[in-house]
Formats: structure tokens, C-alpha cells, sequence
């Protein structure tokens, strides 16, 4: 099962880092979400919506809360259940630190992973830090979980563990 996790893991990152565009100036961000509905011919898990902010986009707090409003695009969705918020954030160095409300253990783990890689490639791609540190307040991620973009590899043997099939 954990095996099966990692591939979906890691074809959902393929996915994303694939179709990654980024806006420079400072009032546009890309935040990205899971899409809602992938058809046969969908391209992506994930996707990016892009957005022009009202404030600097180095207003980590705000940006952030904004992110976790959820997305205006009707075909994407909020991987955060209702009444997660943003306790705090800071970047110190390369890393960014995200406090979130509890609540995320609501979710599968596979869900878990979903909502922390769509904040993961948010906060990355918005701050170009190295690794983003992801905890709550209480529950299973409450000693945290760190990411980068080296954490988003594809397991392709997954099929080739008959414990598995």
C-alpha cells in the first residue's frame, strides 16, 4: 500500500512539475490545487491557477491565507478541509515553516499527501525556498512534515510486486 502511495505520489509531482509556469512580477502567483474532475484526455491531477494578489506576494501571511480560501476555478478544489487555517509562516533561509489550524487529520493519508504537495509546490514555486516545512497544531502532522522538490520522485515498480497485484 505504501509502495502504491509513493507512485501515486510521485505521478501526481510528474504531473505538476511538468505544466509549471511562473509569473515574475509581484502581484501574480500561481496556486495550485487538485483538479475536481480529470477526464480521459486530462493532461493533470493538479493545476495551477493563476492570480494577481492586492498585496506583494512576499506578504507570505496573506498570500497564504488567500491560498487556503480555496480556488475561484470551478474545476479545481480545495484539498484543505473546511476550517483549516493559517496559524503562522516564516522563511528562515531556504525553508519555509507553515503552521496550519488542526483538522487535516480528517483526511486519508493519500489526501494528506495530495493537500501538502498542492501547498508544497505553492509555497515553493512563490518563494523559491529549497524546502517547505508543513505541521498542525495537534494530530499527525503536528512534528511536521518537510518537502522539496527532490521529495517528489516516481516510483515505477509498482506493478512489479506481485504482493501488490
Amino acid at each position: 500500500m505504501m509502495r502504491l502511495r509513493n507512485c501515486i505520489f510521485g505521478i501526481l509531482m510528474l504531473l505538476l512539475l511538468c505544466g509549471c509556469s511562473s509569473y515574475q512580477d509581484n502581484t501574480s502567483v500561481t496556486f495550485y490545487y487538485p483538479c475536481s474532475v480529470i477526464s480521459s484526455g486530462a493532461d493533470a491531477v493538479i493545476a495551477g491557477e493563476h492570480r494577481v494578489i492586492s498585496s506583494s506576494r512576499e506578504d507570505l501571511q496573506y498570500v497564504l491565507s488567500l491560498y487556503l480560501s480555496g480556488p475561484a476555478d470551478a474545476t479545481l478544489y480545495s484539498p484543505f478541509p473546511a476550517g483549516v487555517q493559517l496559524k503562522s509562516c516564516r522563511q528562515i533561509e531556504s525553508q519555509v515553516e507553515i503552521l496550519l489550524s488542526p483538522g487535516l487529520d480528517k483526511l486519508t493519508s493519500l489526501e494528506q499527501t495530495i493537500a501538502c504537495t498542492c501547498l508544497a509546490q505553492t509555497v515553493l514555486e512563490l518563494t523559491g525556498a529549497e524546502t517547505v516545512r508543513i505541521a498542525t497544531e495537534q494530530g499527525s502532522l503536528a512534528e511536521g512534515i518537510v518537502l522539496d522538490r527532490d521529495s517528489f520522485l516516481l516510483y515505477d515498480d509498482v506493478l512489479q510486486d506481485p504482493d501488490e497485484t
